[in-house]
């Protein structure tokens, strides 16, 4: 068990090492996040970043599943029977077509760090608490482009650049309750918060004697947002005929005397709703007049709107899925999502760049159905876990009005952990395994009728979920 429990906390370790170290602090400050598409609004939105629901084509909203938490589906919380630990770190490289230039982004954030805790599981009731932590948006671009501009009888050559960095970050607490059997309820309590840096930049020479010019723009958000989930579960039985041992290849024209085999299929259905809300934030805009060289030497500084507050606009996404599974060596699922991006809105500018939008995604996870899983040799090779599922987005942003098509195609390992641990009930004993979850997608995303948008990406999740039975009630004193 020590020695179990060694080894955990030295990957848990390793890993906040390598993920964290390019941007130091990747968790209140996506600062790395490279995307010229982050310029307005809020930046790009996460996308699933679930350690088993990434490699299925990003499913979720009928993920119900013991292994690993499900936090975009609140509902799911009631299905938690150990204490869980998450965490999970994202990597994202992007190459990007614009004005027939290749452009290569690439990005590393902490995209998950959760605990989820049993609080209840009865027969008729279950209760289960998560509380957790997750990137909401990511602004990160930096780009220039030079013109030529005429005063009097001067030819200037005047360059242009823009750049911002930061984004939304949410901290989440999640209840979700189980009624009677066949019904669960969850509700997520978010608390948004974050800062947003967005630079203008007016860049003259000076050797020619003119100043240049910087218009910052720092965005403040603080709020709270709620999300709702419903999930109703259930199992049907099957049955089908099986070939005995004891009977000879001349009984095989006897099928019809062949016994038959039950099993269980469970069928798990979810929804869950993202309420759409007004964002309280802040703007403060001010230039700033500097010499630019080698080093830039600040002239003045004067503000051009100082306080201004108002709202950001998010909109309303439901999300409806369907997860089947026998609970023995497979599962699928299929999930169809719907937003109302029209009625975003950014402090008073127009909408003009954001639409509807809707999308769907599926998958499976195959579980070699080995006996004796967790006794004899090749424990690890036997609880491997097997994942694979694409998505089609109908992208939100339209920079120039025309609609995006967006496909993902995922696979995913599970490689598990921690075959000493144990678990005692008054009803069971069996063994409780940890993950280390891998997820990787590519694809494209490309406008229709040769529009702006012309990219590939490559996304690399890895998550740790650590599983335990905490708060255990001694037998003898």
């Amino acid at each position: 068990m020590k020695r179990n429990k060694n080894l955990l906390a030295k990957i848990i370790f390793a890993l906040l090492l390598v993920f964290a170290a390019p941007s130091f602090t990747p968790i209140f400050a996506q600062s790395d996040s490279h995307s010229p598409y982050s310029f307005y609004g809020i930046g790009v939105p996460q996308r699933n970043a679930l350690q088993n629901g990434f490699g299925m084509g990003g499913i979720f909203a009928g993920l119900r599943d013991s292994n690993t938490i499900n936090f975009l589906n609140p509902a799911s919380y009631s299905a938690i029977d150990v204490t869980q630990f998450i965490f999970g770190a994202e990597n994202n490289v992007y190459n990007r077509s614009l004005n027939n230039i290749n452009i290569l982004d690439y990005n590393v954030f902490i995209n998950q760090v959760g605990l989820g805790v049993p609080i209840m599981r009865k027969k008729w009731v279950g209760w289960g608490l998560y509380v957790g932590y997750s990137p909401y948006s990511q602004v990160g671009y930096t780009f220039a482009d030079s013109v030529t501009q005429y005063f009097g009888t001067d030819t200037v050559l005047v360059k242009r650049r823009y750049d911002g960095s930061g984004g939304v970050n949410q901290v989440t607490l999640g209840n979700g309750f189980r009624i009677y059997k066949y019904i669960s309820i969850g509700l997520n309590v978010h608390y948004l918060f974050g800062t947003i840096d967005r630079n203008r930049s007016l860049l003259m020479p000076l050797n020619q004697a003119y100043l240049s010019s910087r218009v910052q723009e720092k965005t403040r958000i603080q709020e709270v947002g709620f999300d709702v989930g419903l999930q109703s579960h259930f199992s049907i039985k099957t049955k089908h005929r099986f070939r005995p041992k004891e009977m000879t290849k001349d009984s095989l024209i006897q099928r019809s005397l062949w016994p038959y085999k039950t099993s269980r299929l469970f069928i798990n259905m979810g929804i869950n709703y993202s309420m759409g809300r007004d964002l309280s934030a802040s703007l403060d805009k001010y230039g700033i007049q500097f010499l630019y060289g080698n080093t830039e030497y600040g002239v003045d500084t004067f503000d051009l709107a100082p306080g201004i507050n108002g709202a950001i606009t998010l909109p309303h996404i439901i999300t409806a899925g369907i997860h089947l599974t026998n609970a023995k060596w497979w599962s699928a699922a299929f999930d169809f999502n719907w937003g109302n991006w029209s009625s975003f809105s950014y402090f008073d500018q127009p909408n003009v760049l954001f639409s509807n939008t809707w999308g769907i995604s599926a998958g499976a996870e195959f579980d070699p159905p080995y006996k004796n899983k967790n006794l004899g040799k090749n424990q690890f090779l036997k609880n491997m876990l097997f994942r694979a599922g694409a998505r089609y987005q109908d992208r939100a942003f339209r920079p120039d009005t025309n609609p995006v098509d967006e496909v993902g195609i995922s696979f995913g390992l599970g490689l598990p952990l921690a075959f000493g641990n144990k678990y005692y009930s008054e009803a069971e004993s069996r063994r409780i395994l940890s993950y280390i979850n891998i997820g990787v997608e590519g694809g494209w995303a490309a406008s229709r009728n040769n529009g702006t948008i012309n990219e590939s990406f490559f996304r690399l999740n890895l998550g740790v979920t650590i599983r335990d039975k905490w708060f255990i009630k001694r037998r003898f004193n």
